[in-house]
């Protein structure tokens, strides 16, 4: 083996990690040219690794002919790009100069997010908008292509048209390219939901692709992609934070506080095995959970009690106790 060999491969990785950081916004400008300038041999790898960057780029937006209708590449998640990007990179592939840094400086990722109880808008350089529910996290980059990543939580877009450039929206291993149209995207730890309102999205996971059309809700959940279509009292409630609402409609109990933990500095905590399924109606303002605490104590004889850093639901019966077991 090559004594250089060892030395070199550790150089491409950290240079396919400067890279995907860089891309995505989360590295420090200073320490990446501090890095780069140390040694010239960091300037020349990652030449050659933003080359291959470019030409994965590239080849993944070859599935997105101008002149056809659009279609989403079934990939595997983003994450796997930063091995690719290793191995290409030592395989040999031609370095492009000092310019790679600046490529890759202006086309990375712009974004912006939401604290908790947070929600706003972006307008986006295309016209298109973005609005952010509370703790959420968007990022864009429209060059040759309009890309838009949904990194955590829930956002509504209003996206323009454009004749050259279709619009490609990813959030965890789902792919989506979409139509002008309205979306609501939504990912947490059980699965990515988009629901359309208007236009039409193809959508593509590991386990196959699908379409999406006004009406439709697609989810991705694990390595299965279903489509179902919504009532339009459902497609209302999708949509119900964007006017500070949160619809129960059937909704549990313990689902309900879940959901409105999403919004508050105190999360609400069924502590009371007894109600924690139970299925609740009706609709509330998210910002503040005093009618929803009140409903419950006067509908369902739940009480709520701050308990530290959480509000904590029980139902004032006391539990029964256990049946006494007889003496032999």
């Amino acid at each position: 083996m090559d004594a250089n060999g060892p030395t070199r491969q550790k150089l491409t990785n950290q240079a396919a990690d400067w890279l995907v950081r860089l891309d995505a916004g989360t590295a420090d400008p200073e320490a990446f040219e501090a890095w780069r300038s140390a040694d010239p041999r960091h300037a020349s790898v990652f030449a050659q690794v933003a080359a291959t960057w470019k030409r994965t780029g590239d080849l993944r937006g070859s599935v997105l002919p101008p002149s056809e209708t659009p279609t989403v590449e079934v990939a595997a998640p983003r994450a796997d790009r930063r091995t690719l990007l290793r191995g290409l990179a030592a395989s040999g592939v031609a370095a492009i100069g000092l310019g790679a840094t600046a490529l890759v400086l202006t086309t990375r990722r712009a974004s912006a997010e939401t604290a908790r109880g947070e929600r706003r808008t972006v307008a986006l350089p295309d016209g298109s908008r973005v609005e952010l529910n509370t703790d959420s996290r968007v990022e864009w980059r429209f060059g040759e292509r309009r890309e838009l990543w949904l990194s955590r939580g829930e956002a509504s877009f209003a996206i323009a048209d454009d004749l050259v450039r279709p619009l490609l929206l990813e959030a965890g291993a789902l792919r989506v390219a979409v139509d002008p149209g309205r979306y609501n995207l939504r990912q947490d730890r059980i699965a990515t939901r988009l629901t359309v309102f208007s236009g039409r999205a193809r959508l593509g996971l590991a386990g196959g692709t699908t379409t999406a059309t006004a009406g439709d809700q697609a989810e991705a959940r694990g390595a299965a992609l279903t489509v179902r279509r919504l009532t339009a009292d459902r497609l209302e409630s999708v949509t119900a934070w964007r006017r500070g609402e949160l619809h129960l409609d059937g909704m549990t109990l313990e689902e309900a506080a879940a959901e409105y933990s999403r919004y508050l500095e105190k999360p609400i905590v069924v502590a009371d095995p007894r109600v924690a399924r139970l299925r609740l109606g009706g609709r509330f303002l998210i910002d503040e959970p005093s009618d929803f605490l009140r409903a419950l104590a006067e509908g369902f004889a739940i009480e709520s009690r701050n308990e530290g850093d959480r509000i904590v639901l029980r139902h004032s019966a006391p539990a029964p106790s256990a049946a006494p077991q007889q003496k032999n």
